[in-house]
């Protein structure tokens, strides 16, 4: 939700990367104990997009969240989970 001010709030989305790099975390190590290459790798890949999301200030500015989106779009991050 974007501010008066330039600003976004961020806080569920923050709280919601929080949880899901915990997850991440878990589902690398049971991928790994399976010998599941694929399912790793794309964990691993989305794991920078979770932290730079769960690192963001509490109010970033529409141009840093406009940032991580972008990359996102450029990696096609979103359409090799739908993929996947």
């Amino acid at each position: 939700r974007a501010s008066d001010d330039n600003t976004v709030n961020v806080s569920y989305e923050k709280k919601l990367s929080r949880k899901l790099l915990a997850e991440n975390t878990t589902l690398q190590l049971d991928a790994e104990t399976r010998g599941d290459k694929e399912s790793k790798q794309m964990l691993e890949q989305i794991e920078p997009y979770l932290l730079d999301i769960a690192n963001l200030g509490d109010n970033p500015s529409r141009e840093e969240v406009h940032s991580v989106k972008e990359r996102m779009k450029k990696n096609e991050i979103i359409a090799a989970l739908q993929v996947y």
